[in-house]
């Protein structure tokens, strides 16, 4: 009976990992492609909803996973103390925040970054789930990187192509930064 029940969880747990994995590879996805023409801002509040919720998912499967296993366990690396120190100063900045309004909305942001950086450290460990990250991150970024290059030539979305100063390749990120901040992530990768 003891030998059933261990089974089960440890079926469950795969399970978990593997939607935890899928949850991943869709923020990978997601995160730089989603976006909403008819906004004022076309980029930013589709991008952050898509990450806030899918790694609010993720969170959850996490712990699903740590009740089916019925154990509490947290990897440990040696950026998890600077990355809860992080979240702790982040938390912290709201008491001497010129703008805690603006902070406090800014905040979910930050801290859904460091419970990612968890979920991916606790959760993605066997070497077939990696090269299924980088190949998703492989292949976004191709696809984006090809869609700055059509930009750079004049071809675009109808519906915000003429927007005043639009006239740069800023893929589907809306600010030529962020596009490249994006871009250098992944360029390791595909020269290697």
């Amino acid at each position: 009976m003891e030998q059933k029940e261990t089974s089960l969880s440890k079926n469950s747990a795969s399970f978990f990992t593997n939607a935890i994995e899928a949850v991943t590879i869709a923020l990978l996805i997601l995160t730089p492609l989603v976006f909403y023409p008819y906004l004022v801002r076309i980029f930013n509040p589709p991008k952050e909803l898509a990450f806030s919720i899918l790694v609010i998912i993720g969170l959850m499967l996490w712990f699903l996973k740590m009740t089916a296993r019925e154990e509490v366990k947290i990897t440990r690396t040696s950026l998890n103390l600077p990355v809860l120190a992080f979240m702790v100063i982040c938390s912290l900045s709201l008491l001497w925040s010129n703008s805690p309004m603006i902070s406090l909305l800014e905040l979910p942001l930050f801290l859904a970054g460091t419970i990612l950086y968890f979920i991916v450290a606790n959760n993605i460990c066997g070497k077939h789930q990696i090269n299924r990250l980088l190949t998703t991150l492989l292949i976004i970024s191709s696809l984006l990187g090809i869609y700055g290059i059509f930009q750079y030539n004049g071809i675009d979305f109808a519906f915000w192509k003429g927007n005043i100063a639009r006239s740069k390749v800023f893929g589907l990120f809306g600010n030529v930064n962020y596009f490249a901040e994006y871009m250098i992530v992944p360029l390791p990768l595909a020269i290697s």
